[in-house]
């Protein structure tokens, strides 16, 4: 059969002008001309090629992963393609939704319809549905079938045999459209398009500070300083719901010797719901180096060519201070050794004098107060031994900063208790039993309150040296050591007629005599007042302990003001 030169140009030549009147049909039917005047146009733009026809998009063409299959099998998206109407002025076709490797973010501005299409195979197009929702509450389409065929690759194509399917969205003009589409075999790889048709809104963020070892909380408002020191803290980033918070991103600016550095945290893995809204934690321990620090909200939108998406958002500047300089355990360790030794030391030396002193006394009187030195000299190492075991406990619980203090106030008792003064004045004793119940403050919690007689000359009487320190010592001990914070101790010196009235009470448990008869403080200070009623005769010191409410210690130095 011979078919003549001019029969196959003729053929050729309608093939050719059917295929561009079908195009030209299609775009003036869609509600556009075939070819816009680009004359309006200034720069490139990605809604029009160079010609003035509509670009189109491919959307949905990539693999996932199935993350919840133990062997990872791949996942596809069904294609996708998206070509926006004349009315559109920009579109970022590519973009991401966060945790859902078969979705994908289309931004538009300005468009009142799209075209969407896809091919499927023709004998598969019944195996396929798709739903469309407006604005996440109106239902344009549920589990519907793809109807609309434009055309079918013939049998030498790329993908022979498949069918052009499009479906036309219109009236979109600021709204967020959801177009989901998958196979009945497998309805759990679902291809979803987000096309968000709308101005892009940051939500408003809410940030407390929390410190997870006090369990306190506040309000940050910006400019703050978070002193890492004093233990970690949590950053509580609340956002406001919004339909489209899950596609933005944290960015954690932080600035040192003049350099900025930046980080992004991915928020499809950190965010949790709370109350409907989107809570977000950052530790410390992100933001552990000193310097200056800014937390960012932005949109995680690619800019694309005339596509510009909104600027980033600062939601707190805080200031993380270099730490203060603390000593290390070991040098707490060195320094304890040392005021042990030290303190031995002292210790040798008071009792290697008050032997020559005893050696050197004769008389009944002199005996007497020699033995009044060496029952003090007994209560000084009592006192000091009881202090350093308090040392060692905040060493071995690595309270270095309550162990610095410690060590502070323990060093000024320590220069009170070596003084060889048999006298104290009442306002320097009230200092020495202030700065006692302060140090011990650092080892338990618990309150104070001090009752001292206002007038100057009382202040300035002299009375005998800690007279009543091993009574406050054994309060703080069997007292309100175990009681957590709930114990007080009221310390009282005033005047009654001619007498002076030192007195401490404690709101614990109590004690019975005879259950702290073994106790070496109390029996030194017992001893203590008997010997000191040898020697002031006139004016005899009177003991009283009740504990049954408590415990109060009532020392009575009768006739002490005549």
């Amino acid at each position: 059969m011979k078919i003549s030169l001019a029969k196959v140009l003729s053929f050729f030549t309608c093939l050719l002008l059917s295929v561009f009147f079908v195009q030209a049909q299609t775009r003036k039917e869609w509600g556009y001309p075939e070819k816009y005047d680009l004359s309006s146009f200034t720069g490139k733009s990605s809604i029009l090629d160079k010609d003035g026809y509509a670009i189109t998009y491919g959307v949905a063409r990539s693999i996932g992963v199935d993350h919840k299959s133990k062997y990872k099998h791949p996942i596809y998206k069904i294609p996708l393609t998206i070509r926006a109407d004349k009315g559109a002025k920009a579109i970022s076709p590519y973009n991401f939704i966060p945790g859902d490797p078969l979705g994908s973010i289309v931004y538009l501005e300005g468009a009142t319809a799209v075209k969407l299409a896809t091919y499927i195979h023709k004998d598969s197009l019944n195996d396929y549905r798709y739903s469309i929702t407006e604005n996440d509450t109106v239902v344009k389409a549920w589990d519907a079938k793809f109807t609309n065929i434009d055309f079918v690759t013939p049998k030498g194509a790329d993908f022979p045999y498949h069918a052009y399917v499009s479906l036309v969205l219109s009236n979109i003009q600021n709204k967020k459209i959801v177009f989901k589409a998958y196979k009945l075999a497998k309805p759990y790889e679902v291809t979803t398009l987000i096309l968000y048709n709308k101005p892009i809104l940051l939500p408003k963020v809410e940030v407390m500070v929390t410190n997870p070892e006090f369990g306190s909380s506040k309000k940050l408002k910006g400019n703050d300083v978070f002193d890492l020191s004093k233990g970690p803290l949590v950053l509580s980033l609340k956002m406001r719901r919004t339909d489209l918070d899950f596609a933005n991103k944290i960015v954690l600016k932080f600035t040192k010797g003049g350099k900025v550095y930046s980080s992004v945290i991915d928020l499809d893995r950190e965010w949790s719901a709370d109350n409907g809204d989107r809570q977000f934690i950052l530790h410390s321990a992100e933001f552990k180096e000193p310097g200056q620090y800014e937390i960012l909200l932005q949109a995680n939108v690619r800019s694309f060519e005339d596509f510009k998406p909104i600027s980033a958002v600062s939601v707190l500047k805080f200031t993380v201070p270099p730490p203060p300089l603390v000593f290390s355990v070991r040098e707490i360790v060195l320094i304890s050794l040392v005021i042990i030794s030290g303190a031995g030391l002292v210790i040798f030396i008071i009792r290697r004098a008050n032997k020559r002193k005893q050696r050197a006394l004769s008389l009944k009187a002199e005996t007497a107060k020699n033995e009044l030195n060496s029952v003090r000299s007994q209560l000084n190492p009592h006192f000091v031994f009881n202090a350093l075991s308090g040392i060692q406990n905040l060493m071995n619980n690595n309270s270095v900063e309550e162990a610095n203090n410690y060590l502070g106030k323990f060093a000024n008792l320590t220069r009170q208790i070596l003084d060889e003064r048999e006298l104290i004045t009442i306002e320097d004793e009230v200092k020495l039993l202030y700065d006692y119940l302060s140090m011990e403050q650092l080892r338990f919690p618990f309150s104070v309150e001090f009752n001292v007689d206002e007038e100057e000359s009382f202040r300035y009487t002299e009375i005998p040296t800690m007279l009543l320190q091993p009574f406050v010592e054994n309060a703080v001990k069997h007292g309100i050591a175990s009681l957590k914070g709930e114990g007080k101790i009221v310390v009282t010196l005033v005047r009654e007629r001619q007498n002076i009235v030192l007195m401490v009470k404690d709101k614990g448990k109590g004690f019975e005599r005879a259950a702290t008869a073994k106790g070496l403080g109390l029996k030194l200070s017992e001893k203590r007042i008997a010997l000191l009623n040898e020697n002031y005769k006139a004016c005899p010191i009177e003991l009283k302990i009740d504990s049954s409410a408590g415990t109060t210690v009532r020392i009575t130095l009768i006739n002490w003001l005549t």
